[in-house]
């Protein structure tokens, strides 16, 4: 589950940083000089999760020598402990960073350019889902410092027993169709609210779900969610609001908790780790439980994992040599809720069917790989997440007052002018150097 941390801020600046078995598919390269040493050489991985050993093993078989050591850092704290390591003598040599994070790097002098010559990775780039490998690059597009190697997409997970008691389709093509029209989804959410059930958690979620394929910045760091399509998200929210359509409470919260084994929330909206926090919460549903696409026809984002170099690493040809292992070879057989960013290794796991019990033996994978495959990832600025938080408090407060559509997004707008205005001219004169 991703977290939304801390903005870095203009203290980017000053730091220097201005920016999940095995398959082989691709032949071995020359191995090299280093790699022949009888010297065993050792690389850093920082990580904000564990699960490395399959790969590194595999790693092993191609590159005996070289020793992987990980270091897992809480996720609440690996952003900072990962700046603090980019400016030590003492840092990583390779690091994986959530891409909701990533505008907290990709401006940065810190990480290394992977896109040289030298290192053979961007000969991967024509075979890699595009929008993915451009989300590596740095904000300014003039480098590659990292590769997303695993991308997850946004889910609805819905009580298909609920849904059909209640007359509203419930196998997972039908009710992605039927969800569609925004006038279906608030039929459902006004139906069932009648008898106690919500197919919502929260009143400006709705707005999320209309707006979850829009970034929030350009490259240009141009705020994007002034458009037609985020004042229709707000209407529905108003909606929303006019009819209490919203539970008031999410699955983390005991009274949420408490909602979910009572049956009285029947639709979540989540990233494809989804099913696992659901089935942990609520075991004793397995088989009532289904996933579909988003509601209003959109294919949302979740997040990608990326993997990175220092660019202080003593080591980095051995660097490069992992980051071209784990991103373009390996395969995580575990990693059900992600899917690989790299195209062959994507369409070698589209023949793999993985039938979930919880989800009534749907094939989870399946459904993952097809909503990746219409889902755009866009670019990830510093300034996301906070102005994630703006938004979300002013859409809230003007959804509370009452406030038309146009008002709250003018309001929203010029929040956020006056509120990043002096960081985004620090940053943008930085991408001209």
């Amino acid at each position: 589950m991703n977290k939304i941390l801390k903005f870095l801020g203009i203290g980017i600046i000053s730091l220097g940083l201005v920016g999940c078995g095995k398959e082989e598919v691709l032949s071995d390269k020359k191995v090299s000089e280093d790699n022949k040493s009888n010297e065993e050489v050792t690389l850093e991985l920082w990580s904000h999760y564990d699960g490395f050993q399959d790969a590194i093993k595999g790693f092993n078989e191609k590159y005996p020598k070289v020793k992987i050591n990980v270091k897992v850092i809480p996720h609440d704290d690996y952003i900072s402990e990962y700046k603090k390591g980019l400016t030590s003598d003492k840092g990583p040599d390779l690091l994986i960073i959530d891409s909701n994070d990533y505008g907290e790097f990709n401006t940065a002098k810190s990480l290394e350019d992977i896109s040289k010559d030298e290192y053979g990775i961007k000969n991967y780039e024509e075979n890699f889902d595009r929008e993915l490998w451009n989300l590596g690059k740095s904000l300014d597009k003039k480098e590659l410092l990292g590769i997303p190697f695993a991308s997850a997409p946004m889910v609805t997970y819905y009580r298909a027993d609920i849904l059909e008691k209640y007359g509203f389709p419930s196998e997972p093509k039908a009710l992605s169709e039927f969800m569609k029209k925004p006038d279906n989804w608030l039929k459902m959410a006004r139906k069932l609210k009648k008898e106690g059930i919500y197919i919502l958690q929260w009143i400006a979620e709705s707005t999320k779900l209309y707006t979850a394929n829009m970034p929030y910045y350009d490259e240009n760091l141009v705020y994007q969610r002034n458009t037609k399509q985020f004042k229709e998200g707000i209407e529905i929210a108003q909606e929303v609001q006019k009819d209490k359509l919203f539970a008031y409470t999410d699955i983390w919260s005991d009274l949420g908790k408490k909602y979910l084994k009572e049956g009285k929330l029947a639709m979540l909206y989540l990233g494809s780790w989804g099913a696992n926090e659901i089935q942990g919460l609520v075991p004793e549903q397995e088989g009532k439980w289904r996933a579909t696409s988003l509601p209003f026809g959109r294919y949302g984002w979740n997040n990608s994992t990326i993997i990175s170099m220092n660019s202080a690493s003593e080591n980095k040809d051995l660097a490069a040599k992992f980051i071209e292992y784990y991103a373009f070879e390996y395969v995580d057989t575990n990693a059900v809720s992600s899917v690989p960013g790299y195209m062959p290794l994507r369409e070698k796991k589209e023949s793999v069917k993985i039938n979930n019990k919880f989800l009534g033996n749907q094939d989870e994978k399946g459904l993952y790989e097809n909503l990746m495959n219409n889902t755009e990832e866009y670019p990830i600025t510093p300034f996301d997440s906070k102005a994630f938080l703006l938004w979300d408090t002013a859409l809230n407060k003007g959804l509370e007052e009452g406030l038309d559509a146009e008002k709250i997004i003018d309001k929203i707008k010029k929040e956020e002018e006056a509120t990043f205005k002096e960081e985004k001219e620090i940053i943008l004169e930085s991408m001209k150097e």
